[in-house]
């Protein structure tokens, strides 16, 4: 703060954050006792360690990559929340009374205890509402033992059209939410990460290539130039000519050797300069 007179100093976010990590050192140093909450502010000694984001280059354009890959990555995600949540609600509506009162009948027709650890009903626990119904379609995208705990009561009723339909749930999920939309949202994320490594790149192309177009046009001006033109003998100086061209000077039609008005500004062939 000192180096910088101050002001200059709070416009940098990491000085920011360095200050703030400081002052939290500081009065954890003198025991210093913080109410409430703000007590687990001396956690944030923790993420000191992002300061190699900013010193090390690879991390850092890692990083400035995920940053501009967030608006992509968003909107995939927001598809793949949708699609979760149109799950969601249809599981409510299916599941959502099976094993009510604590048992169910399975496919030999034997009444079966179906309650869960936490002594809830079965279809109240993980389809009872919306929100507990997307928690569990999440549990399922996951993979976390969801096929014992949450498909296999639904799987083993005593009507094989309904076991059908909800191995066909479940699958259908899996595939859709699971392997496509999760690995959209892993594509989306390359795709911006290689794009913004390739927009340097192309930069560095096209200034080769209009360093090519200015040299071939130089080239071409001299040529013409210094070649004999009709109707006279030898031709102008290649000064002469980059001249005329800096200032868009064009060749007429026909030349006459020792004419002023040979070159005028404009289009070729227009002697005027009125582009007529």
């Amino acid at each position: 703060m000192y180096a910088f007179w101050c002001c200059p100093f709070w416009k940098s976010g990491w000085n920011i954050f360095d200050f703030v990590v400081v002052a939290i050192g500081v009065l954890s140093v003198f025991q210093v006792e913080l109410p409430g909450p703000l007590s687990m502010l001396r956690m944030m000694r923790a993420f000191r360690v992002f300061r190699l984001f900013k010193r090390v280059k690879s991390l850092n354009k890692i990083m400035v990559s995920l940053a501009k890959a967030v608006p992509g990555v968003a909107n995939a995600f927001f598809i793949l929340l949708l699609v979760m949540s149109i799950y969601a609600i249809i599981a409510v509506d299916l599941f959502k009374d099976y094993g009510k009162g604590g048992k169910y009948i399975n496919i030999k027709g034997n009444e079966v205890a179906l309650i869960t650890s936490r002594q809830q009903e079965y279809g109240y626990e993980y389809f009872g509402n919306f929100g507990k119904s997307l928690y569990t379609m999440f549990q399922v995208l996951t993979g976390e033992s969801w096929a014992e705990a949450v498909a296999r009561p639904l799987l083993h009723g005593n009507s094989v059209p309904e076991a059908f339909g909800v191995a066909f749930f479940f699958v259908s999920f899996i595939v859709v939410n699971g392997v496509v939309l999760t690995n959209v949202v892993v594509a989306v994320l390359l795709e911006k990460m290689v794009d913004d490594e390739k927009e340097p790149q192309e930069e560095e192309e096209e200034e080769e290539e209009d360093e090519e177009e200015d040299e071939e046009e130089d080239n071409n001006v001299k040529s013409l130039a210094t070649a004999p033109q009709a109707g006279g003998e030898g031709g102008l100086t290649p000064e002469s000519a980059e001249a005329a061209r800096a200032q868009n000077w064009h060749w007429p039609m026909t030349y006459e050797p020792g004419n002023a008005k040979a070159w005028t500004h404009g289009t070729n062939g227009d002697t005027n300069g009125d582009s007529q």
